[in-house]
């Protein structure tokens, strides 16, 4: 399976507006096709899907204007949005 690179924040936030004023530069991977993690897509800590997931959190995620998006235990993003809003 291939994983598409993206820059996320380093450590998990309690909220999606914490996520947003968070530092957007650790390299992350994920299952899906766009640049950023939709949901249903899983996160994964390295670049091989078998390296582990994501923990359960709200992060952000390096796009020009940002996004958030909260992972459950299983790295899966269950919810997202744009930050600012």
């Amino acid at each position: 399976m291939a994983l598409t690179s993206f820059f996320t924040t380093s450590s998990a936030a309690v909220d999606k507006n914490s996520a947003c004023s968070e530092l957007v530069g650790t390299e992350r991977w994920h299952d899906g096709n766009n640049e950023v993690p939709d949901i249903g897509n899983t996160v994964y800590l390295t670049n091989n899907s078998s390296g582990g997931t994501l923990g359960a959190g709200y992060w952000g995620a390096g796009t020009e204007s940002g996004i958030w998006y909260q992972t459950d235990s299983n790295g899966q993003v269950v919810n997202s949005g744009p930050c600012g809003l």
